[in-house]
């Protein structure tokens, strides 16, 4: 995985750790950008797919199937710096899972991946907080 991210909220050892828990494969050609400030965009390769995704989507993240990339948006997030760790993987689980959908099956949807997100979260939450160097466990209702 070809990753661009200051590190300054999620590490890439942080990512990397989180995603061997997972069952995505084949991830050496996807790009994964973390954008934890709006002029981060500008140190990637990325403008396009950043303005196609302020224009159409009010949302944390985007896979684009056409370049095989997730991006995620974590300046806007509320909350403390674990809220924003916690979420922000969250919001690269979701997108990886529209990615996995969508190699395998054709098509996704947010509920999938919104499930998947969820599922994965709780089903590994002791993991997942010692990787992130959480204070506490959680119980996610939705994403």
């Amino acid at each position: 995985m070809n990753t661009f991210n200051n590190q300054n909220i999620l590490t890439n050892k942080q990512i990397y750790k989180i995603l061997k828990l997972t069952k995505f494969k084949d991830l050496d050609d996807t790009r994964l950008v973390i954008l934890e400030k709006k002029s981060n965009i500008f140190k990637t390769k990325s403008l396009l797919l950043y303005i196609k995704f302020l224009l159409y989507y009010n949302d944390e993240g985007i896979y684009s199937k056409y370049n095989d990339i997730v991006m995620v948006n974590l300046y806007n997030l509320e909350g403390g710096i674990e809220n924003e760790r916690l979420y922000g993987i969250g919001v690269i689980l979701h997108e990886l899972k529209h990615r996995d959908d969508i190699m395998l099956k054709g098509t996704t949807n947010e509920k999938s991946a919104d499930n998947y997100a969820v599922k994965f979260l709780n089903n590994n939450s002791r993991a997942i907080k010692d990787i992130l160097k959480l204070k506490d466990e959680w119980k996610i209702e939705e994403f």
